[in-house]
C-alpha cells in the first residue's frame, strides 16, 4: 500500500506522448505520431489507456480542443 497514492508506471512511448502534450497542449494524435515515430493506431491506443489511468484530460472540442496533462 502506497498510503493512497496511485503508482502509474508509463511505457517509453507513453512518456513520450505526456512530453508532446505538454509542450503543444492542442496537438492532435497524428502529430504526436510524426513527431515520435509511432503508427497512429499505436499514439490511440496509448492516449487511451493514458485518459483511462487518469493521467490526461481533453478539454474543448474534438477539433480545437487541447490535452491537459494532470
Amino acid at each position: 500500500d502506497n498510503n493512497g497514492v496511485s503508482v502509474v508506471n508509463t511505457t517509453e512511448n507513453q512518456e513520450k506522448i505526456l512530453k508532446v502534450m505538454r509542450n503543444e497542449p492542442n496537438v492532435s494524435a497524428s502529430k504526436i505520431s510524426e513527431k515520435i515515430g509511432l503508427s497512429l493506431r499505436n499514439v490511440e491506443v496509448n492516449i487511451r489507456k493514458l485518459k483511462a489511468a487518469g493521467l490526461i484530460e481533453r478539454k474543448g472540442a474534438a477539433r480545437g480542443g487541447y490535452w491537459v496533462v494532470l
